[in-house]
């Protein structure tokens, strides 16, 4: 079965600074006696705001995962695993959506920035104009410190 994530998805979420997506999301399902598989994968892009300049911005996602869905067992048995899923045998449907959120999320890298050059012009000068005035800082202030830390320096804790 194939399906596409789209802001729809995210809106019922509540993913916070997701902005919109286009995400193909392919889902196998094994059926067997007592044990079941759920292969997912997932391709597509997510729109978010950038890191460094807060423009929107568009990633490429992709990501895969194999579950275990596991027929009337103990789930004290699989406490520690999160691959597999009890679900009871009476059930006649099963919700993937919190997979489907935790996957996308996992799929979204750590830095979330345009490509060199690409960001906002006026907040990168900002930027490198409050790097600029921090080196300076650090600069000029090198071995002075503040005389009303100098009397602290006095004070003999017992």
């Amino acid at each position: 079965m194939e399906f596409t994530i789209s802001k729809e998805f995210i809106e019922l979420q509540t993913i916070e600074n997701m902005l919109d997506a286009q995400v193909t999301v392919t889902v196998i399902f094994t059926k067997r006696a007592k044990i079941h598989t759920l292969e997912l994968s997932m391709r597509g892009t997510v729109e978010m705001p950038c890191d460094r300049c807060l423009e929107p911005v568009t990633i490429a996602v992709k990501n895969s995962q194999e579950c275990v869905l596991k027929v009337d067992a103990n789930e004290d048995e699989f406490a520690d695993t999160d691959d597999v899923i009890c679900i009871n045998s009476h059930d006649k449907e099963f919700d993937i959506t919190h997979i489907l959120y935790e996957n996308l999320l996992l799929a979204l890298p750590l830095k979330k920035v345009h490509a060199q050059g690409k960001c906002n012009a006026g907040v990168t000068a900002y930027i490198q104009e409050a790097k600029t005035k921090q080196k300076f800082n650090k600069l000029g202030n090198q071995g002075k410190t503040d005389p009303r830390w100098d009397l602290l320096k006095n004070v003999i804790i017992n």
